[in-house]
């Protein structure tokens, strides 16, 4: 699977969307909110306040539904309170509704914290937003006509209408909603990413009014977050390599079949021959047989260890997308609190994300760190498995010599040159597996240390604000 290509605004921002009853935001923009695990408005952003149109005081203390629009299916909403619910982020499409009644599209990364939850948002742009959009009309007239007037039946609405959401996304070729979750977030999450390079950001912004200390912090911050941008710029990369593995270990336990099928083919044929050239082709063919029998632990193996690495690679993609929303939020909401001298939620806000963050930079540094040690034991397999091709590949030219010199030994010349060409084939295969698997993917062991001084340094500038003000004196 390879990202799709996206759709990037290029026009001046605010002026269409209002003409369609929507309020705009720009695609580098991104805000937040943080509940309780009630769903009840803590706190969010300037970003969100300004959005969704209400003041701070009208929104704190309130329900996050104050921003609920009534075109979203409520089998998406149960989808994903039953996930945070569990502990588990989830990515989804919804549509919310300002205080002036227009709407706005977010992609919402949800995620849980120590006292309730934390919802990301970006702009949405890509060909998994049309697909959510064309889906939730259909899903919401499901609801609809089921709950009727008096909205008594929203249990069974809710169910029918979650059975169709999986059964169109299974049609859409995803297997769960979390494939398509993943899918899309990564989308999203690359679209922006490269709108941003298109952009040229300029370099980090020194903060007038913070100290040393802080402005370090964010340089910190903002070095983690280039590292997290380029695994993003990287993503189809990834999915290519987890397409590539998958194929070579299909590929890879499927050849040692193969080749015994050849191997006792030219065996049985060679039964059959009369002679001394038949029992010099049969002991040739028996060897390949052999060769091929000591073979199927090595196939074995090199197939488990590609599945295994293909297995933590796809387990890694969501969280390099999460971890760098995480990442720029933080940086972005630090920034701000500098710039106003002081946070306003006593840092429960910062905190908040720094704790989704942590734990996402964990994850996905667990996970880089045995990707390569999964794609580091690629390479010794390919080796052994070489060494035993490079034999077959000797005893199939031995066998083609012999059936040269017997009349009528086109059936032999035909299931050893068979043999040879599978040897051959399987040689350039794991040729490729072993570049495809090397030196691009290999760890960086400074870059996972940055990763994690960063967050670190991060907390302890967190914990500083709490007790100092955000602004150096004077």
């Amino acid at each position: 699977m390879s990202i799709p290509s996206t759709v990037r605004p290029h026009s001046e921002p605010g002026a269409h969307a209002a003409s369609m009853g929507e309020r705009d935001f720009s695609l580098d923009e991104m805000f937040f909110s943080v509940t309780d695990e009630k769903g009840i408005i803590k706190s969010g952003n300037e970003v969100f306040i300004r959005v969704s149109g209400y003041e701070r005081g009208q929104m704190v203390g309130r329900p996050h539904n104050i921003v609920r629009h009534p075109d979203m299916p409520r089998a998406v909403f149960k989808l994903l309170w039953d996930e945070i619910g569990a502990g588990r982020p989830l990515a989804a499409y919804v549509k919310n509704r300002a205080n002036d009644g227009r709407h706005y599209w977010v992609m919402a990364t949800a995620l849980p914290t120590i006292e309730g939850y934390l919802s990301i948002r970006i702009k949405p742009t890509t060909q998994y937003f049309a697909i959510a959009q064309d889906l939730y009309t259909e899903l919401r007239e499901i609801e609809r006509g089921i709950e009727g007037p008096d909205g008594l039946n929203r249990k069974e609405a809710m169910a029918v209408s979650g059975e169709r959401l999986l059964a169109a996304l299974r049609d859409a070729g995803f297997a769960t909603y979390e494939a398509f979750m993943h899918a899309a977030l990564l989308a999203e999450v690359r679209a922006r990413e490269e709108y941003l390079v298109e952009m040229r950001r300029g370099p980090l912004r020194v903060h007038a009014g913070a100290t040393a200390a802080q402005n370090g912090t964010l340089q910190q911050m903002a070095e983690m977050n280039s590292f997290l941008s380029q695994l993003v710029l990287r993503l189809d990369e990834y999915l290519n390599l987890n397409v590539h593995l998958a194929e070579k270990a299909t590929y890879v336990r499927g050849l040692a079949g193969e080749v015994q099928l050849f191997a006792l083919n030219a065996t049985v044929a060679a039964s059959k021959a009369e002679g001394h050239d038949g029992a010099a082709i049969g002991a040739v063919a028996g060897l390949l047989r052999s060769q091929s029998d000591g073979c199927n632990a090595m196939f074995e193996a090199l197939g488990e260890a590609i599945a295994s690495a293909a297995e933590t690679l796809g387990h890694m993609l969501f969280p390099v997308a999460a971890a760098r929303l995480q990442g720029e939020m933080l940086h972005s909401y630090m920034a701000e609190t500098v710039d106003q001298g002081g946070c306003a939620s006593g840092c429960g806000d910062l905190m908040a994300l720094h704790y989704c963050l942590a734990r996402g930079i964990e994850t996905l540094t667990g996970l880089m760190t045995e990707l390569d040690g999964r794609l580091r034991a690629l390479q010794p397999n390919v080796q052994n498995l070489r060494g035993a091709l490079k034999t077959m590949a000797a005893l199939s030219l031995n066998g083609r010599i012999e059936s040269a010199r017997i009349l009528d030994s086109g059936q032999f010349m035909t299931l050893f040159t068979t043999v040879g060409d599978q040897i051959n084939d399987a040689w350039a295969e794991l040729d490729e597996l072993a570049r495809s698997s090397g030196g691009a993917f290999s760890l960086d062991g400074r870059a996972v240390a940055r990763l994690t001084d960063a967050v670190a340094q991060a907390e302890a500038a967190i914990l500083s604000y709490g007790q100092e003000p955000l602004r150096a004196a004077g």
